[in-house]
């Protein structure tokens, strides 16, 4: 009985993963991959108290990656420019990223993304954009 009521007292939290698709490739890649790297060994937690682990979305090359975004949904979308988005954004609010010396890049938090895994995007997003590198 002792043992039920202690595992009752201390609930562990089911990780929330956010995926995130970006140009790995590309001449933003390396620095967009280190500050999801960066973001990673934070340790971030969801406001319940769940942790977040982020994912990447790996494809042979960013072209047939942005061919596949509505199929794939990713939580997070990383462009390597404006030019990149499709008409209507995915539906979210755009955000402005600085991704390399005087390369500007744009991400979505789509609306397909929601709840908990919503909050969880918009602090990982949050957290790439302070820790990419400032022009």
């Amino acid at each position: 009985m002792f043992c039920l009521l202690l595992s009752a007292c201390h609930r562990e939290h089911a990780p929330i993963v956010v995926h995130v698709f970006r140009d790995r490739d590309g001449a933003i890649g390396k620095n967009i991959d280190a500050a999801i790297r960066a973001v990673g060994l934070q340790r971030l937690m969801a406001s319940d108290g769940s942790p977040i682990m982020i994912a990447t979305l790996e494809f042979k090359n960013y072209r047939d990656g942005l061919a596949t975004i509505d199929a794939q949904q990713p939580d997070i979308v990383i462009f390597d420019s404006h030019a990149n988005l499709p008409a209507g954004g995915l539906g979210g609010t755009t955000t402005d990223l600085t991704c390399a010396s005087n390369v500007k890049c744009v991400a979505v938090i789509p609306s397909w993304t929601n709840g908990k895994t919503r909050e969880a995007s918009e602090r990982v997003l949050k957290m790439i954009s302070t820790n990419l590198p400032q022009s």
